[in-house]
Formats: C-alpha cells, sequence, structure tokens
C-alpha cells in the first residue's frame, strides 16, 4: 500500500505525520488548513472547489481535473493538493520523505562540522589568536599580558 508523510515548512511546530493513505493525507492537508472541500462534476473533468472555513464570504479556490473518470480525477486533484499549494501543506511518499529528511539532516550536519572546524582553527593559532600570537599582545578586549620580569 502507498503512504504518504504529510508536513508544512514548520517543522518546529507540526511535526509530519507519516504512513498515511492518500485520501487521509488529503483529509489533514484540509482539516489543518481549516478548509472544506467538494468534488464536483462538470461537463468533461471533476472540480475541487475548496474554501476557507474562516472566511465565508471568498469564493471558493477550483482546480480543475485532466481526467473524466472520477476515481482518476478524483486521485489527481488529491495528489495536486500536497504539494504546498494549500499554505505550504505538503506531502511526499514515506520513502522520499526519509530520504529528503536524510540529505537535509547530512547538510546540516556538514555544516555545523564546518563551523565548529573554523572555530578550532581560530583557537588554535591558524586563525587570528593562538600560539603564534607575541606574547605582550592580547587579543581583543583583554589587556596585554604583563611580562613577568616586571612583577618582580
Amino acid at each position: 500500500m502507498t503512504t504518504y508523510t504529510v508536513f508544512d515548512n514548520d517543522f518546529e511546530e507540526h511535526a509530519p505525520h507519516s504512513h498515511l493513505t492518500l485520501e487521509a493525507a488529503f483529509a489533514w492537508v484540509m482539516g489543518s488548513c481549516g478548509y472544506q472541500h467538494r468534488f464536483e462534476r462538470r461537463t468533461t473533468s471533476y472540480v475541487l472547489s475548496v474554501w476557507d472555513l474562516d472566511r465565508p464570504d471568498m469564493e471558493p479556490r477550483e482546480e480543475l481535473s485532466t481526467f473524466a473518470d472520477n476515481v482518476e480525477a478524483r486521485r489527481e486533484l488529491m495528489l495536486r493538493s500536497l504539494d504546498g499549494r494549500f499554505k505550504g501543506k505538503m506531502a511526499l511518499l514515506d520513502d522520499e520523505f526519509q530520504v529528503r529528511l536524510h540529505k537535509a539532516l547530512a547538510h546540516l550536519d556538514r555544516e555545523a562540522d564546518e563551523a565548529s572546524a573554523a572555530d578550532v582553527q581560530r583557537v588554535s593559532g591558524n586563525g587570528t589568536w593562538g600560539r603564534d600570537v607575541p606574547d605582550d599582545v592580547a587579543p581583543p578586549g583583554m589587556d596585554a599580558p604583563t611580562p613577568l620580569g616586571a612583577l618582580e
């Protein structure tokens, strides 16, 4: 069975939901947006009408299917609604979501490693302050060290 993970742009606020059928993923997107929807038969195709329950004065948004068959049209319209067009809510196949998530985490790890390496380089003497700085020079914001001979 094909399953989806739904998520939005704000991972901190809304954790992804996995292992949802297409219908459940579509329902999650519609519900989390506060939208009501209806599939309607037109002369040669089907339309998904979506309206915001908080703004009943607005005209419904309509998405037209390219299919004349009811099952194919509904599937196409549900899949299309999972691409982020509704308030940034999206869904990917579970496997695709995991692949992209691991790539994103690996990218963040590389950035953290590079930032850490730059900090170590700066402190170790290969950067601004370190063992190759003369003894009578202090880092910015600090007093220069007192020479040992001056303490006697």
